[in-house]
């Protein structure tokens, strides 16, 4: 009985949270926020101590993307369902790929594309 108890009042969490999903003001109360782990070929060390994230976890995943060097990089950025992705140098960024992003603004002005009209 306290299993079936323990199962449903994990679901009825479950609802609830997607239910507080929906609704724009309550949203930031049940999902994480996506972090600039580094911008350009510099590391944003504030970030890394508010994530938890060490730079030898930022170096595997680099490793992972197929990154050789620093220059490589455009900017590392911990989602918010806590994955790590890899944005390489070379094309722009389109600004509205780091809206919501705690950071981006420290972004180099030389790896970001115009804004759009």
């Amino acid at each position: 009985m306290a299993g079936a108890l323990g199962l449903v009042t994990l679901l009825a969490l479950q609802a609830l949270t997607g239910q507080l999903r929906r609704f724009p003001r309550l949203e930031a109360s049940v999902n994480n926020r996506a972090y600039l782990l580094m911008a350009g070929s510099e590391i944003v060390p504030a970030n890394l101590w508010r994530t938890h994230v060490s730079e030898h976890e930022i170096t595997a995943r680099l490793r992972v993307a197929g990154i050789r060097s620093r220059k490589e990089i455009a900017c590392v950025i911990l989602e918010s369902t806590g994955e790590i992705s890899v944005l390489r140098a070379g094309v722009p960024i389109e600004p509205e790929f780091l809206v919501g992003v705690k950071g981006a603004e420290l972004m180099p002005a030389s790896l970001l594309a115009a804004p759009r009209d």
